[in-house]
């Protein structure tokens, strides 16, 4: 019962489209599950009856009915037509019974009226027309048995067959009207349902295009999400900022890293156009606005430029800037503008630091050139001061030792010594020289470099000097220090161009007590010499005086320095153990001071540049002699002089201007000389290469080797290699006299 009643709360709740057939089955479980549920009662109280009235038969066909209507329902697995067909079948056999049992005034045809209508309903108009036919013939065999006699009915008839044949046709016509307006109604259901679940389809097809679209339109709102997000994720991990302006309203919005690229926070950028104008550097703000005018009229669609513009801290940054329209109103003239930018500061800076490194690869290869040229030339120069201080001790051997001309002679050989420190200068600018430090006073090597400068001062320039003169020396080269005096002064002159100026040049001594940390030197106890340079010029900010110590920093202008001269002042200081103060500041002037540690030195001028060489007298007495000696110089002037001062010492003096010829003279009789003495740079052979090739013919040859300048050996590898003195033109007759008698006298003592 409880399956019963379920089914029927199924069919009712059941709202879904049917079919026809569908409808038919629902129907039907409709019909008999209400029929077994109320007619319960009933076959309750007609089995009682029938019980009663001793019709136990009776009894028995209405209960064995109602099993099959409730077997019927419980028995799912049947095929509907069958289930259908059968309850038709129960209900006609309980017509059946009725009318045999009863005869028309029974309950015959109330069974068979339910009949045909539940055979229209289930099983369609055919079936129940067929039904309703069998029904009136099983109406007529019954009248006329019954009229006949044949079968008597349980109840007596009081009516005669022509009555019985008239309800007979009544029944039927009212079976036949009531299944044709059935079937016209089951007609109407079954096209109503075929709309229905033609619409139902539509309407499923139609929500599941719809779900499509709406699936559809979900995964293109989640791939432009998914993109938004690429999109965003790109420009926050590629640090760029963009800009969005709203041209009508004349709004500028900035994207977060924008903001944070600039260091402004978003309410300090609010604004239009011209607000975010003013943070673009002066120089470059005319050109951005002339694009962005262009890009407001219409006149151009888009632009890109570098350009620099102002953080909130002050500083200014370098930006690539793409700016493009992407709308326009009705009339095609722009609404919106994006900007995007690119801070490009690192790569302008390595973009300077290139320009830099090329400029001191330039003046490398300038300094190379220059190198090279400065030894060329210290070779010719020195050749021709040798032969200038050459004939000048020729001149003065010729004159007595009191003789005025001596004087006019000693300034001929000072002036080309001086000229001989002035290349050797050249050379230690170009690396092509070394530093060889000894103790010097500096007051005569500052007196003789500033000496040296007046000659090239401008007359607006006035020099004062103050310089206090102490036992004390400094341990340096002074030709190192000459080149600090040069280039200091040379600074002093470019920052006081153009004005009347006056530039200071002072010595003094001072004590420091403690050791400490001036700047980037450290400064140990002790006594210092103080070189001050102070001039009145243009004076310097506290950033130029952090960098002008770096190699290839300059403040003036393209072709006017080097940006080497305080980086070489620097160096010299540092490898003389000394340090440097500045002050300065703008409008001032600048002044130097220059510690260069001191040491107690006896009484003498060392330092001095121009010595007075001791008199012929005395060189005759200590350096003459009478040996044979080679003079190899493919200078031929040189050779003379050489030959002539030698041969006044009394020496046999071969001279001989070819390196091959000298080679060959000396093949011929190697033991008749007793000293070769050659200059290095020649053709054919060196100095060295003749050196070589002489001491494999006779070993342990005395041999002197000087040069006006060379690069190929030092004095070092000359001695090392047996070469018993290296001397530097230009030579003096004093040193060359000297020189030759100690390599002979050296001879003695092997």
């Amino acid at each position: 019962m409880r399956d019963i009643i379920s089914q029927l709360k199924g069919v009712l709740a059941n709202n879904k489209a049917l079919t026809l057939d569908q409808w038919r089955e629902r129907s039907f479980v409709l019909i008999f599950a209400s029929t077994v549920v109320v007619s319960l009662p009933a076959l309750i109280a007609s089995s009682l009856r029938s019980l009663k009235d001793g019709l136990l038969w009776n009894g028995v066909i209405y209960v064995a009915a109602y099993s099959f209507n409730f077997f019927l329902l419980i028995f799912k697995s049947l095929p509907f037509r069958v289930r259908a067909w059968t309850g038709v079948v129960v209900f006609t056999s309980l017509g059946v019974v009725s009318v045999y049992s009863l005869g028309p005034l029974g309950s015959g045809r109330v069974w068979f009226f339910t009949a045909s209508i539940l055979a229209t309903l289930t099983l369609g108009a055919r079936s129940a027309l067929l039904l309703i036919l069998f029904q009136i013939c099983a109406l007529c065999v019954f009248g006329y048995l019954f009229d006949v006699g044949l079968v008597t009915p349980i109840v007596p008839l009081n009516f005669s067959f022509g009555v019985w044949v008239a309800s007979t046709i009544t029944f039927s016509f009212l079976s036949i009207i009531s299944m044709a307006a059935m079937g016209s109604l089951i007609r109407g259901i079954g096209f109503a349902l075929n709309q229905a679940q033609d619409t139902s389809k539509e309407l499923r097809e139609s929500t599941r295009q719809l779900q499509k679209r709406v699936e559809a339109h979900n995964e293109s709102l989640e791939s432009l999400r998914e993109s938004e997000q690429r999109w965003r994720f790109a420009l926050e991990g590629s640090g760029d900022g963009v800009l969005d302006w709203d041209i009508p309203q004349d709004r500028l919005t900035f994207s977060p890293a924008f903001l944070r690229m600039l260091g402004y926070a978003s309410e300090e950028l609010e604004g239009g156009i011209e607000h975010g104008l003013e943070i673009i550097y002066p120089e470059d703000r005319e050109r951005i606005r002339s694009a962005v005018e262009e890009l407001r009229g219409g006149t151009r669609v888009s632009y890109q430029d570098r350009y620099r513009i102002m953080c909130k801290n002050g500083e200014y940054k370098w930006l690539f800037g793409r700016a493009k329209v992407i709308a326009k109103d009705e009339s095609g003239a722009p609404v919106r503008v994006i900007g995007v930018h690119t801070d490009i500061s690192p790569l302008k800076e390595m973009e300077q630091e290139k320009i830099q490194l090329q400029d001191r690869l330039n003046q490398a290869q300038k300094m190379e050139a220059l190198g090279t040229l400065a030894g060329g030339i210290a070779h010719d120069f020195n050749n021709i001061l040798s032969a200038i201080v050459g004939y000048a001790d020729l001149a003065a051997a010729e004159l007595p030792a009191d003789e005025e001309g001596q004087i006019y002679i000693q300034q001929v050989v000072d002036a080309s010594y001086r000229a001989a420190q002035l290349v050797q200068q050249i050379l230690m600018f170009s690396r092509k020289s070394s530093l060889e430090k000894k103790p010097v006073h500096l007051h005569y090597i500052v007196k003789e470099a500033v000496q040296m400068m007046r000659s090239s001062l401008p007359s607006t320039i006035e020099i004062h000097e103050d310089y206090k003169k102490d036992r004390r020396v400094v341990f340096a080269d002074p030709t190192a220090i000459h080149q600090v005096v040069v280039n200091l002064c040379t600074n002093a002159l470019h920052a006081m161009k153009d004005q009347k100026g006056l530039l200071r040049i002072a010595l003094d001594d001072v004590h420091v007590d403690v050791e400490q940390m001036v700047g980037e030197w450290s400064v140990d106890r002790g006594n210092y010499s103080v070189l001050t340079i102070e001039d009145n010029g243009s004076g310097m900010s506290k950033e130029t005086m952090n960098q002008i110590f770096e190699p290839y920093f300059t403040t003036k202008a393209k072709g006017e320095g080097t940006g080497l001269g305080l980086a070489t002042v620097h160096g010299i200081v540092k490898n003389c153990d000394g340090f440097i103060t500045v002050e300065s500041s703008p409008g001032n002037g600048t002044t130097f001071n220059i510690h260069f540690p001191t040491q107690h030195q006896g009484s003498g001028e060392i330092g001095k540049s121009q010595v007075s060489p001791p008199g012929w007298e005395h060189i005759q007495r200590t350096a003459s002699g009478h040996e044979r000696i080679l003079l190899v110089d493919d200078e031929s002037n040189l050779c003379n002089v050489g030959k002539e001062l030698l041969e006044k010492l009394g020496y046999q003096v071969i001279a001989i201007s070819s390196s091959r010829e000298a080679m060959d003279a000396f093949a011929r009789d190697p033991e008749q000389f007793d000293l070769v003495v050659s200059d290095q740079t020649m053709p054919d052979f060196t100095g060295v290469d003749l050196f070589a090739a002489m001491s494999r013919v006779r070993p342990g040859l005395p041999f002197i080797l000087y040069t006006g300048f060379t690069s190929t050996i030092t004095k070092e590898e000359a001695l090392s290699m047996g070469i018993k003195a290296f001397l530097e033109k230009p030579l003096t007759a004093t040193e060359l006299a000297k020189q030759v008698r100690a390599v002979l006298d050296s001879r003695l003592t092997m």
